[in-house]
């Protein structure tokens, strides 16, 4: 029978030799919808995305973009970095993310001299920027960055 000092000095044994907590390695990523899934304007769809956030890492807030192609290079004075459609800034820490966002119809003029346009079967990039940090620190926040395709007004699966 085992005594009791003895039984504590073989779970603090245990404990020491266990390994440290490790901080996540992987980066963000777009669990939902799926890449090249067909969404309808209009329609509602699933999304879910993987934070930054972990042990030793805070995730502070993520904006959610739909663009009508991938992100290049940015050049300062560029007109035009992208054309899309903004869904939203949600804070991360009190859970503020949507579980479903709603696919714009891109055909409606948004107003003024804006002009909507018309396509099917375009693929299109829902892309997230998350601010975060961690203990290694930085001049204000990081920014990561996550994308996935999509099929915008799918005629064919």
């Amino acid at each position: 029978m085992f005594s009791t000092p003895l039984c504590l000095l073989t779970a603090l044994a245990a404990l020491a030799t266990a390994s440290p907590l490790q901080r996540r390695t992987g980066g963000p990523a777009i669990n939902s919808p799926a890449a090249n899934s067909v969404i309808m304007p209009g329609q509602d769809f699933d999304f879910s995305y993987q934070n930054m956030g972990d042990y030793g890492r805070s995730s502070y807030n993520l904006t959610v973009w739909l663009f009508s192609s991938e992100l290049g290079a940015f050049t300062s004075g560029s007109d035009t970095v992208a054309t899309g459609h903004y869904f939203g800034r949600f804070p991360l820490k009190n859970g503020a993310v949507p579980t479903t966002l709603t696919m714009p119809d891109l055909s409606v003029n948004p107003g003024d001299f804006g002009e909507g346009q018309s396509a099917s079967n375009a693929t299109m990039y829902i892309a997230v920027f998350e601010e975060w940090a961690d203990w290694d620190g930085s001049l204000g926040e990081k920014v990561a960055f996550a994308s996935t395709p999509i099929i915008y007004n799918g005629t064919s699966t």
